[in-house]
């Protein structure tokens, strides 16, 4: 690909785009100046319906090609929750996999459903689903729990900005 790149004599990106989203640049701007204090849970989890309808869907039921949920599309739950998390020193990982009975999922060659728990060096924890055989819109679901607030999709809550002090 490099190759042909330069041959071309064009510019090309690959990477996980979530890490460049208005959504992650804010979310690790908060986890960065402290408004969640220290997270020690995380999970980010990708829900997208990867049937006929989707161009995806034609090289994707291959385990040549899409491999398995988490690689295919999980991947970027997997990035966003390490980038959340500021790590990726994970020492334990557990993961199972399933998949829909639906006739229209049932050119994959892999299961379609998958969750991974991860245990952090520190002893954090993290959890990513990918789900690619719902029949739902496109869900990116992120949940940061730390010491001083939480971060459950749009919404966000702490203490280091008043509002949810117990205290009071």
């Amino acid at each position: 690909m490099v190759a042909a790149v330069k041959k071309a004599r064009i510019k090309t990106c690959v990477c996980f785009e979530c890490r460049f989203s208005g959504e992650f640049i804010t979310l690790r701007t908060m986890v960065d100046k402290g408004l969640i204090g220290k997270i020690h849970y995380g999970e980010v989890d990708y829900y997208h319906g990867v049937g006929p309808w989707y161009g995806q869907y034609r090289w994707n039921t291959k385990k040549e090609a899409g491999g398995s949920s988490l690689l295919s599309a999980g991947c970027h739950a997997m990035d966003a929750l390490l980038h959340c998390m500021g790590t990726t020193d994970v020492v334990e990982v557990s993961s199972y996999s399933t998949g829909s009975k639906n006739r229209i999922f049932k050119k994959y060659e892999y299961d379609t459903t998958s969750v991974t728990i991860l245990k952090f060096k520190d002893g954090r924890l993290g959890k990513v689903a990918s789900v690619i055989d719902c029949l739902q819109p496109y869900y990116f679901h992120v949940h940061l729990v730390g010491s001083e607030g939480s971060v459950l999709d749009n919404k966000f809550y702490s203490t280091q900005l008043g509002g949810l002090d117990k205290n009071r």
